[in-house]
């Protein structure tokens, strides 16, 4: 602080100091000033290396998610370790812009990983040949969404026990709606279960089961979607009709003839707490991969949309 204040170097100012023992001939104070810039070197070096650090994971180039899948587990492993070390860093400097000395570490993070990865393989069964995720699958699930390795496993859990809860969606449609989109792990609960409750009453709950992403729109915009597709379809009932007609993607002007504030207000969702709608950004490759599940889901979504129509005669699938 000195130095930044007199623009002068250490060097100079330490020289200055010494003297000033010296000339008063307080050997004793010089001994002591000696032993404190000794013992203070190693906060210096501390914080000089926590910057170059920062340095380092700033500038390191993670890959994209396609690319991510390319490489061999050595490579993942780094790649996640970086990945999560660039978020982390993120935060801290958008909650504070001066620069602290800590910085998460890679045993940390790796720490993190280890026990995010244990909870998502306790769900495989070896002994009767159910392996729902490998380590690929959860290096991949992290990677697309690395704050889940902050999630308490009991967290996790109750989002697992609450998705497994609707109809339709049982634990390996719950596995594959995770892999396909991790981020379904990190909302609140009680969003997903007002936005599944409503699904599951109008009878629409398949569509994030081939979609999961429909759940980043909250319960208030998936209900004005529902009701403008009741409008525009003239019925209220929209077990037949195309999800990707009801639950629209992309410009909202262009989709509803409106912005999304706008078709939220001429279909109010009345619940007391109100949530922020925010746009979602997913890659061409998550799109892609989304996609190919969603077609070799296919089948299974038209079995389970047939069979709720025929529910509401008394019916079933021959």
């Amino acid at each position: 602080m000195i130095g930044h204040e007199t623009n002068s170097s250490y060097f100079t100012i330490n020289r200055i100091i010494e003297e000033y023992y010296i000339q008063n001939d307080d050997l004793k104070g010089l001994e002591e000033y000696k032993k404190q810039k000794n013992s203070n070197k190693g906060s210096t070096e501390f914080r000089n290396n926590a910057r170059a650090k920062r340095e380092e994971v700033a500038n390191y180039n993670v890959v994209t998610n396609k690319a991510f899948l390319l490489l061999p587990p050595e490579q993942q492993k780094l790649q996640l370790i970086m990945k999560i070390r660039k978020e982390e860093l993120k935060i801290e400097l958008s909650e504070n812009n001066s620069v602290k000395s800590a910085l998460i570490s890679d045993e940390l993070v790796g720490n993190k990983i280890k026990n995010i990865t244990k909870y998502f393989k306790s769900k495989n069964n070896p002994a009767s040949g159910k392996l729902y995720f490998s380590d690929e699958d959860v290096r991949y699930i992290i990677f697309r969404y690395p704050t889940i390795i902050n999630r308490l496993e009991e967290t996790l859990e109750e989002k697992l026990q609450v998705l497994i809860s609707y109809n339709n969606i049982d634990e390996e449609t719950a596995y594959e709606m995770i892999k396909r989109f991790p981020a379904i792990m990190g909302y609140n609960v009680t969003r997903t279960k007002r936005q599944l409750d409503l699904l599951e009453q109008e009878g629409l709950t398949d569509s994030v089961i081939l979609n999961p992403i429909t759940l980043t729109n909250s319960v208030e915009l998936l209900y004005a979607m529902i009701q403008y597709a009741k409008e525009q379809y003239n019925t209220d009932n929209l077990r037949t009709i195309n999800r990707k007609n009801i639950f629209k993607t992309g410009d909202s002007k262009r989709a509803f003839g409106m912005s999304k504030e706008q078709l939220k207000a001429k279909y109010p969702y009345n619940i007391e707490e109100k949530e922020q709608d925010k746009e979602y950004i997913i890659s061409p490759e998550e799109i892609a991969k989304t996609s190919y599940f969603a077609i070799e889901r296919s089948e299974e979504a038209r079995k389970v949309l047939v069979q709720s129509i025929l529910n509401e005669k008394g019916e079933t699938i021959k």
